[in-house]
């Protein structure tokens, strides 16, 4: 049930900030993954992403997630 939540409050975050970039999109999100494998492991790698995504460098992204085949694919 819990997941479930989750997975309504990530399609609505990603519905409802149509003006924010998906790359922020995808950090946001990755912050908020319920498995603690599949978020960020510490700070700097938060701070790693948040870098390359002001610098406009392509993020870090775990292969094989279809949130990061679709940032691939634009």
């Amino acid at each position: 049930m819990l997941k479930e939540k989750l997975r309504i409050k990530e399609w609505k975050l990603r519905k409802g900030v149509k003006h924010c970039p998906p790359e922020l999109v995808h950090i946001v999100l990755k912050l908020l993954k319920i498995n603690p494998k599949h978020r960020y492991q510490n700070a700097t790698e938060v701070r790693q992403d948040l870098g390359r995504f002001l610098e406009g460098e392509p993020l870090c992204l775990e292969s094989g997630s279809a949130w990061g085949d679709q940032l691939e694919a634009l």
